[in-house]
């Protein structure tokens, strides 16, 4: 445990520190030059000036670390599989070590225009990305970052804190719990010989037996309503660190990076509408129905679709219509597919000389409602994306 240990200028270039506690440790101008940080514990950290190229922080969890003016040239920051041999030698000294690492988090991290992130490595598909809420960016340099290699936020898997006080003796202890859930392991099994006396006359009253169930089902159901909760926060944080990252991207004239970022947090923000409950159903179809049209105006190409889509369903059916009652010499392909433009666009209003039977006319109102509907969205749309209104 070297928590709040005093290490500034420390040489610790490629030391072994895997599964090490440095929470709020003072690291200020050390040379971790390729040292092993994997699974380390660094929350709070005083790394400023530090020397971290090519370290490994597989795993490592950063939080709230200060990373001003460190140098972290090709980092390493994805997570990892650990063979079996390593992992044997890390459990001699760390019972509990994962044998799957994660990516790094670094929500809420300090950087600032003198910290070096050219060629970290933020992560891959099969041990997950980087978490980046609310970090303080501070005109860090992000050109040098290969956004492209980051294809999301691992903030969308992480449930944890990210206040670093709360985050403070929740390292593996004997059992593999966090200290606090060892503590609360220690009082149960102290408490053993009283609960069997108390579990043993409860049985016998039928009462208190069922006062116990009870109790039981509403200790059930608030766990299941507090993993919901958790869940919510979870979608919550990840959509707040997407919006982040695009408006810092975007300041740095990296705008298909920041397009990327910004749709993946609407797409977010629907599954924290659809989990928000009945109040919310509405405006979640109709963030459905925003993304299926236009991708919140960041994929075009799905409205063009949406309008070819339209019209060529409505012309088979005008077509279809004229040969069924009868107007094969005046309704070709060709003309109802102009009927269907009209449609779309004007309305409801027809060529002078047409008169369109019942049906057709019931299914021209039908487009026009659909072409009206699709116009407005993708102008809101495109208004909202391009000009902030």
């Amino acid at each position: 445990d070297l928590g709040k240990a005093s290490l500034k200028q420390a040489i610790l270039a490629g030391a072994h520190l895997e599964g090490v506690d440095l929470t709020k440790a003072h690291l200020e101008g050390a040379t971790l030059l390729g040292a092993y940080l994997e699974g380390a514990f660094l929350q709070g950290a005083s790394l400023e000036g530090a020397n971290l190229y090519e370290a490994h922080f597989e795993g490592a969890r950063l939080a709230g670390a200060h990373l001003e003016g460190a140098y972290l040239l090709g980092t390493h920051f994805e997570g990892k599989a650990i063979g079996d041999d390593e992992l044997k030698r890390l459990r001699a000294w760390v019972p509990h070590f994962l044998e799957i690492l994660p990516a790094a988090d670094l929500r809420g991290i300090f950087l600032n225009n003198r910290t070096n992130l050219d060629d970290i490595h933020p992560g891959n598909d099969q041990y997950g990305y980087i978490a980046l809420a609310d970090v303080h960016w501070g005109d860090v340099n992000l050109t040098v970052v290969d956004w492209a290699g980051l294809k999301r936020l691992g903030d969308e898997r992480i449930a944890r804190p990210l206040n670093v006080e709360e985050e403070e003796g929740a390292q593996p202890g004997e059992r593999g719990l966090p200290a606090r859930a060892e503590r609360a392991v220690d009082m149960l099994l102290r408490a053993q010989e009283v609960s069997d006396v108390v579990v043993s006359y409860v049985t016998r009253s039928p009462s208190l037996t069922k006062k116990l169930l009870e109790r039981m089902v509403r200790e059930e159901r608030m766990q299941q309503e507090t993993q919901q909760h958790l869940e919510l926060e979870r979608f919550r944080a990840a959509v707040r660190a997407n919006r982040q990252l695009a408006v810092v991207l975007r300041t740095q004239g990296l705008n298909e990076a920041a397009d990327r970022f910004a749709y993946r947090a609407h797409v977010l923000q629907k599954r924290v509408l659809w989990r928000s409950g009945a109040s919310a159903l509405g405006s979640y179809f109709f963030s459905c129905f925003l993304d299926m049209l236009a991708g919140y105006g960041y994929k075009p190409g799905r409205t063009v679709i949406a309008y070819i889509s339209t019209i060529l369903s409505f012309a088979i059916i005008y077509f279809s219509l004229g040969l069924l009652v009868g107007y094969r010499a005046s309704i070709s392909p060709l003309y109802a597919l102009i009927i269907s433009i009209i449609s779309f666009h004007g309305r409801g209003f027809f060529p002078g000389g047409f008169l369109p039977t019942f049906p057709m006319a019931v299914f021209a109102a039908c487009e026009a409602i659909i072409g009206l509907t699709i116009e407005i969205s993708f102008i809101a749309t495109f208004t909202q994306r391009y000009f902030g209104k």
